[in-house]
């Protein structure tokens, strides 16, 4: 008898099943890799690489300014230049201005602030009127062509400058003195009262 061969189906070829990745589990080294930032009051953990670097102490502040130590004023300990002939021009000046009948006249020295403003004195006065500033400005004028010296001269009804290079003269109506208040401008300059 002749034997049966067996007949068998070849199974199909596995194919190899992926598996998920298996999920990190948190470990106290994954821990540590969280940066803590302080800011002002607050503290913040931030996500990234650890720092080996050791966290700055945080600045003393008030509030949310820095605090800074305060510092006395600066006090300018320098001579004051000499100008004797411009003192005397703004005298001399100062009494033409009477003559004319002006009135608060006043010299005021700026010889520590020249370096920044220019010049050395400045006299204010005040004129009542248009034509009572112009009276002032001529005799102003005569005064200073008699001293052979020339002014740069800017004028307006309620207000005329004349520029001496040392000394700087205005008049103002009374309306326009107290607007622009040069008396407070430099209040804290030496200043010295011209009374007929």
């Amino acid at each position: 008898m002749a034997q049966k061969k067996k007949i068998t189906k070849k199974s199909p070829a596995k194919k190899p099943v992926k598996k998920a990745p298996a999920k990190k589990a948190k470990t106290a080294a994954a821990k540590t890799k969280k940066k803590i930032v302080t800011k002002g009051k607050k503290t913040v953990a931030i996500k990234g690489r650890a720092s080996k670097k050791p966290i700055r102490k945080a600045k003393r502040t008030v509030g949310t300014k820095r605090v800074r130590p305060t510092r006395a004023p600066r006090v300018n300990l320098k001579p004051l230049p000499e100008n004797d002939a411009g003192r005397k021009f703004a005298d001399s000046l100062a009494a033409a201005i009477l003559d004319k009948k002006g009135t608060e006249v006043a010299i005021l020295d700026v010889r520590r602030n020249a370096a920044n403003v220019g010049y050395d004195y400045i006299l204010l006065a005040t004129g009542d009127s248009q034509p009572q500033l112009s009276a002032m400005e001529e005799a102003v004028r005569l005064k200073a062509k008699a001293e052979n010296r020339k002014a740069l001269v800017e004028e307006s009804p309620e207000w005329v400058l004349m520029n001496f290079d040392d000394v700087v003269v205005h008049f103002f109506t009374p309306e326009k003195r107290s607007l622009y208040d040069l008396d407070g401008l430099w209040n804290d300059v030496p200043r010295f009262e011209v009374k007929a």
